[in-house]
């Protein structure tokens, strides 16, 4: 096969970067670009300041929190209940009719 030339419209090549000198901006030109001030080392003779999480005064309440561990019947057996009657209701293959 011999290379011939397509017809059609010619395209000129695309122009290559001179990558040997990287384009330089002069500072301050571009303000995304500015390197950002950090601030100096702390002192380590002082320690950091901690933030005040817990308020200085006292939590009062009106009435005393009711517990609510005199239910009839466990959360954990009412949820494993509940869950055993939904697969008795979605396959009831499972479960053949109870005997009474």
């Amino acid at each position: 096969m011999k290379n011939q030339e397509k017809p059609g419209p010619q395209v000129p090549p695309l122009e290559q970067p001179n990558r040997s000198e990287p384009k330089r901006e002069e500072p301050g030109t571009h303000p995304g670009r500015e390197q950002p001030q950090t601030p100096p080392p702390p002192n380590p003779a002082t320690p950091p300041p901690t933030p005040n999480e817990v308020p200085d005064r006292d939590i009062k309440r009106e009435t005393p929190p009711q517990p609510q561990a005199t239910q009839e019947q466990p959360l954990a057996e009412r949820i494993w209940e509940q869950d055993k009657e939904d697969v008795e209701e979605r396959s009831p293959s499972l479960y053949p009719d109870k005997v009474e």
